[in-house]
């Protein structure tokens, strides 16, 4: 997969993390396996409203869809990205986990704000020529 995952359990442990999340957010899989998401880093993702989504995905079979964060991180910056959640069956004691999907958006994130900027520097131009 290209795209950065994590598999969580019902308590937010990750079970896995994909190589795409361990190379993006400069991490090992050792430094995340077993370890509650809210723990990872320097508690980045220690976001009370996202664990409240979390927390409706397994026994609400509710999903995720596009819920925006920017974060900043050690080495790497400010990161904004999409995540996206949904709740799998595995085999096994632990049948339900949930799989946390992740779109880093902030180049594109960037672009559309520098856009918005140079419209709000132009209009005023555009004003002034209207007149």
């Amino acid at each position: 997969m290209h795209d950065p995952m994590l598999m969580l359990d019902g308590d937010r442990r990750i079970i896995t993390a994909s190589r795409a999340f361990c190379t993006m957010f400069h991490i090992s899989e050792a430094e995340t396996v077993g370890r509650q998401l809210r723990e990872l880093g320097d508690g980045q993702w220690d976001l009370p409203e996202l664990t409240a989504l979390l927390d409706n995905v397994i026994p609400g079979s509710r999903t995720i869809e596009d819920y925006h964060v920017t974060l900043n991180f050690p080495g790497i910056g400010k990161r904004t990205v999409l995540l996206n959640a949904r709740k799998i069956y595995r085999e096994g004691n632990n049948p339900i986990a949930l799989l946390l999907a992740m779109e880093d958006i902030t180049e594109r994130d960037g672009l559309q704000a520098e856009r918005d900027r140079s419209l709000e520097q132009t209009n005023p131009l555009l004003e002034e020529l209207n007149h």
